[in-house]
């Protein structure tokens, strides 16, 4: 009781709506590699339901229209990545809520028939041998005993060139063949991507909402040029457009503060993007930037309170001035 009655009061204190981001959601008949990105189903049923009876959850669509009004009850509902779980075990529970919702897409993955990047880093990290491994695509050595071999490997694969992210991947996945563990990915059933003719019956008969969420899910970073960054906005369109579905909402990959650039924010503006999202972990105010709206990544509710709490006087996330 001392929690609801907690987290009810602060909407009032922020004084905006909240948008809230998730990944997959597991009913654990798989192995899951990576758990911080598949909530339970029991716990997300939990998490709904308590959203549902607190807030009024709305359509996304409605933060990118002109009279949009920042209620202090309004929520929003979004999932990265477009995991075949979220037909699964969330569009079900949301349509029998009549809940509407957003998810954004990296067509490069879908298109391909692939699970993202940091999967395999993940699998790369749990599998290959504990030593080292020389890269040619690094011109250095990297030591998969290393506690932290995990946070490693995606920053390597986040924060380089598309070039090199992609031939430093090939190099990951080359070594795993070699060592007879690159078959273990077939197991993780949970990391797999929807395909257009699933996303197309999300969006036709479960109130879905689609956006990009870049065309390779790479940050759109300080550290990517002007070229590039227009390139993955304009592919994403195009391949999304392609597939009979428009969109003018875009998610940061990763979202951070370090994933958004000033050229990115420039680019959005350039492809008539009308909103964008980061998962700066607050509520959405009327002085935020609309290519800068904030995102709520939760696996609790108790997480809900602890980052509106922490936000109250957390100031950092202040990018443009």
């Amino acid at each position: 009781k001392l929690l609801i009655n907690t987290t009810n009061t602060l909407p009032i204190l922020n004084n905006g709506p909240y948008i809230l981001a998730f990944h997959g959601v597991t009913d654990n008949k798989n192995p899951v590699l990576n758990k911080h990105l598949h909530l339970d189903v029991d716990l997300f049923i939990e998490i709904i339901n308590f959203f549902n009876k607190n807030f009024d959850i709305s359509d996304i669509d409605e933060l990118s229209k002109s009279d949009f009004s920042f209620k202090k009850n309004k929520l929003y509902l979004t999932f990265d990545d477009g995991y075949k779980n979220n037909l699964e075990n969330v569009a079900p529970i949301l349509k029998n809520l009549s809940l509407p919702w957003a998810m954004f897409i990296s067509p490069y993955h879908i298109d391909n028939k692939k699970k993202l990047p940091t999967f395999y880093s993940n699998l790369a990290s749990k599998y290959l041998q504990k030593k080292k491994y020389h890269f040619n695509s690094l011109e250095s050595s990297i030591d998969f005993s290393n506690k932290n071999i995990n946070k490693y490997l995606k920053k390597i694969l986040n924060y380089n060139s598309l070039s090199k992210s992609r031939e430093f991947l090939n190099e990951l996945i080359s070594l795993m063949k070699q060592q007879d563990v690159y078959k273990e990915k077939d197991k993780y059933l949970d990391d797999n991507l929807l395909n257009w003719e699933e996303i197309n019956f999300l969006v036709d008969s479960y109130n879905l909402t689609i956006g990009s969420h870049s065309y390779y899910h790479i940050p759109l970073s300080q550290d990517k040029s002007e070229e590039f960054i227009f390139s993955e906005l304009n592919k994403s369109k195009i391949s999304i457009n392609k597939n009979k579905i428009s969109t003018k909402l875009f998610a940061y990959p990763n979202g951070g503060t370090k994933d958004v650039s000033k050229l990115a924010f420039k680019a959005l503006k350039k492809e008539n993007f009308d909103i964008a999202f980061t998962m700066w972990q607050k509520n959405y105010k009327k002085n935020q930037p609309k290519y800068l709206i904030p995102r709520i990544s939760i696996s609790s509710i108790k997480d809900f309170k602890y980052n509106n709490y922490k936000f109250l006087i957390d100031k950092s996330y202040n990018l443009f001035g």
